[in-house]
């Protein structure tokens, strides 16, 4: 998706999904970020009588100042994804602010019952990740009768609780998958290094039958996460 916002100097949209640093810069106002396309700005500055830089010197300081706020950056086109997505993945026409002030307050570390922030873009992975699960916990509280007209907005705020209630599991999760790949890469890297070549050149190429049988399900299985309702 495309996340827009316009030049506050020449008013013309720019795309801040894919910004480009070379071409745009942008500063921190009343607590909201506002883009400029550099150009603009080193127009700007150039033609005021208290300036002594030149144009080059300008535009150095304009990329350096846009590389500042990368991380709010960045933080503001997951926020904008991770609501556009929700739209989606809920049917909801909008998002109500309280819900959006809830995952900013996450993001901020300041969301009840949580001593450090969760980055949004963790929060994100997880909500794609195992909103089949959530699913599954929203259909078993109706069967139960306990979902008490738990829909719409109501349903995303509970599943941002579980999902803020699971993020410890989620980080342990995904540390161990990561030692995994690298201990897997490690194999394939030292078995790699253990070919012997001569006796491989030699060696009968496998039937395609044999290579249906090399196949394991446990590849498949060993990346699958979960699989049980979070009750």
């Amino acid at each position: 998706m495309e996340i827009r916002d316009r030049c506050k100097l020449c008013k013309r949209i720019v795309n801040i999904g894919d910004i480009d640093y070379n071409e745009l810069t942008c500063k921190r106002v009343n607590g909201k970020l506002e883009f400029t396309h550099i150009n603009c700005w080193v127009e700007v500055e150039f033609a005021k009588k208290a300036n002594k830089n030149t144009k080059k010197k300008l535009v150095e300081n304009a990329k350096r100042r846009a590389q500042k706020y990368k991380a709010d950056i960045d933080h503001l086109i997951v926020s904008k994804r991770l609501v556009h997505w929700l739209g989606g993945a809920y049917s909801a026409v909008s998002i109500p602010k309280w819900i959006i002030s809830n995952i900013e307050d996450i993001g901020a570390g300041v969301y009840k019952n949580i001593s450090s922030p969760i980055p949004l873009s963790d929060l994100f992975e997880m909500w794609q990740r195992y909103k089949h699960e959530l699913d599954r916990i929203a259909l078993y509280n109706q069967n139960k009768g306990k979902d008490m007209g738990m829909q719409g907005a109501k349903r995303m705020n509970y599943d941002l609780a579980i999902l803020v209630n699971k993020y410890d599991d989620f980080v342990e999760w995904r540390e161990s998958e990561r030692a995994r790949k690298l201990a897997h890469d490690e194999e394939i890297k030292n078995k790699r290094n253990d070919v012997n070549y001569d006796k491989l050149a030699s060696t009968k190429k496998k039937s395609k039958k044999e290579d249906k049988d090399d196949f394991k399900i446990e590849d498949i299985l060993d990346d699958i996460w979960g699989g049980e309702i979070w009750l």
